[in-house]
C-alpha cells in the first residue's frame, strides 16, 4: 500500500518503495493482474483494433514470468 508521506519522500526513496513492491510477491500478483485485464479488455477491440502482438506478449509474460499467478485471474 501506497505510504501516507509517498508525496514527501525522495525521488530515490519512492523509487527504492516502488522497485521493493515490484519484487515483493504482492508486486508481482498486481502485475499479472494487469496483465490479464489488460488482455481481455484488449481482446474485446474492434478486429482492425487489435493488437494482437501486444496480446500475445502480454500472454507470454504471464505465462512465463507471473505464472504462479496466471491461475487466479481466469474464468
Amino acid at each position: 500500500m501506497k505510504a501516507e508521506n509517498f508525496d514527501q519522500l525522495s525521488k530515490e526513496e519512492q523509487e527504492q518503495m516502488a522497485v521493493s513492491l515490484w519484487a515483493s510477491p504482492r508486486g508481482k500478483y498486481l502485475i499479472a493482474q494487469a496483465l490479464d485485464v489488460a488482455m481481455r479488455t484488449m481482446k474485446e477491440a474492434k478486429e482492425q483494433e487489435l493488437e494482437l502482438s501486444n496480446i500475445e506478449d502480454m500472454e507470454m509474460l504471464l505465462q512465463c514470468v507471473y505464472s504462479e499467478y496466471a491461475g487466479c485471474f481466469r474464468q
